[in-house]
This record gives C-alpha cells, structure tokens and sequence, in this order.
C-alpha cells in the first residue's frame, strides 16, 4: 500500500514543477529589443560625446587662431599707420624737393642738343620774352641744371625741367611770365613757351579738383577773391584742401565749407 501512494505524490510534484517551469519563462522577445535598443543609445552616447571633445579641441584651436588674426590684425592696423606716415614725409620731401623747379613747354628741341645749349636757349628766353635783363647769367639768376623729360618724339618737342638755385629765383621768372601773360595784345592767344610750376602727383591731383571749382566760383557775381596756392584753395582769405580719400573739399581751419564751394563739388 505504501508504493502507490509514493507514485502519486511524484506526479504532483512533477505537474507543479511543470507548471513552475510554465509559469517562468526566458527572456522575452520585447525585454530583447528593449536592452538593444539601450546598448544602441549607450553607443550613440558614447560617440556623440568622443565628437563633442573633438570639436572642443577644434574649438579651442579656433580661439587660439583667432587671437593670432586678432594679433595679426593689430599689427596691420600698426604697419598700415607707420606706411601712410612714412609716405606723408616722402611726398613731404618730393614736393620740397621740387620748390625750386620750373617747368618750360614748348622750346625747340634740336635733334642733337647739349645742355650748355639749352641752358643758353632759356636765358635767351628770359632776357629776350621774359624782359629779365639780369637773367643772362648765374650772377642774378643762378640755374643748377636743366633737362628735358621724357623719351624723345618725332615733331614734338619735350618739356625742359629748369632747377633753379634758390626759390626767389624762380619766383622770379614764373611772376616775369604772369606778367607777360597778363599784358599780352590777345589774351585769347596763348603764349608761344608756357611756365608751369612742377608739383607733385598728389598736388596735380588736389589742383585740378581745386581749379575745376575755382572756376565755377569765378564765375559767380561778387566772389572774385578766390585762387590756387600750391595744393590750397584760397576764398576771401580762408584755405580749403581736396582729400582725395574723402574725394571731399574740407576747410583748413577746421570749420564748415561755405555753401559756395560745398555746391560745386
């Protein structure tokens, strides 16, 4: 009797187990996705932050550049400021340079022709022309050099540069020439040689904005103390200058430029 009683409480046993191992399966297929799609995240992390410290770096290197250009920079500003100072004093001693100089146009030029022989040909012209009696020799009117400038042309004759030894001097012949311009018989035509003064590039420049105003303002009733001094307009005794970087005419005192000018700009 004992037997069949020990049979049946296996058979319990192993249905409960089954309904154990039933009742407790593996690893769903959803808890599956789930902890990939975890990893995958952990992943992503992991890379995003591996990028985010290598555009740190480059960040960094970015900044360090940027205060080389910001360095850089300042020491353009620098070189830009000492390359425009040092160009003032280089016009500054070419215009000096130039003070005692006249320029002469219209002279005969010879095919072959020696210095001493043109410098006899000016004086012939300012004693002859010019009426300066004194000007026969360097006693009164001393000349250093004089030259033609330019390449030689064919039926054309070049401009001869006059250097003078002092600025009287040629203030001199220019005023003799002024004077002859002034009392010639027909105003309407010109003389046979010009006398121009010898400027600079810039001065050229600043002058032909000038004169294209001066004569616009001359040709107004009543403004008729106006004229050109060197690189300087000159209105009823104040001076205005052109700025070629403003490309603007600006008054040498400071203050605000009569409407007169200001209108024919």
């Amino acid at each position: 009797m004992a037997s069949p009683l020990i049979v049946r409480s296996s058979s319990k046993v192993n249905t409960r187990q089954a309904t154990l191992n039933y009742d407790s399966p593996g690893p769903k297929v959803g808890d599956i996705d789930l902890g990939k799609t975890l990893l995958n995240i952990t992943q992503s992390l992991s890379t995003i932050t591996k990028q985010m410290d290598s555009f740190k770096t480059e960040l960094s290197e970015i900044k360090s550049q940027l205060q080389d250009f910001s360095s850089l920079s300042a020491e353009l500003v620098s070189v830009k400021k000492e390359n425009s100072e040092l160009h003032k004093r280089i016009e500054k001693l070419e215009d000096e340079s130039k003070r005692e100089n006249l320029i002469l146009l219209g002279l005969e030029e010879k095919e072959t022709e020696r210095w001493e022989e043109l410098e006899e040909k000016i004086r012939s012209y300012f004693v002859d022309t010019l009426n300066m009696r004194d000007a026969a020799d360097d006693k009164h009117i001393p000349i250093e050099r004089v030259q033609r400038l330019g390449r030689k042309q064919d039926n054309r004759a070049r401009p001869v540069l006059i250097k003078f030894g002092r600025f009287k001097h040629r203030q001199l012949v220019l005023e003799a020439f002024r004077i002859l311009r002034r009392e010639r018989t027909n105003p309407e035509t010109p003389p046979q040689l010009i006398i121009k003064e010898d400027f600079t590039e810039r001065v050229r420049e600043c002058r032909k904005k000038l004169r294209s105003v001066l004569i616009k303002i001359k040709n107004k009733a009543g403004e008729d103390k106006v004229g050109l001094r060197h690189d300087k307009l000159i209105l009823n005794g104040r001076a205005f200058m052109y700025d070629t970087n403003s490309d603007q005419i600006t008054a040498c005192d400071g203050q605000s430029v009569p409407d007169i000018i200001s209108q024919e700009q």
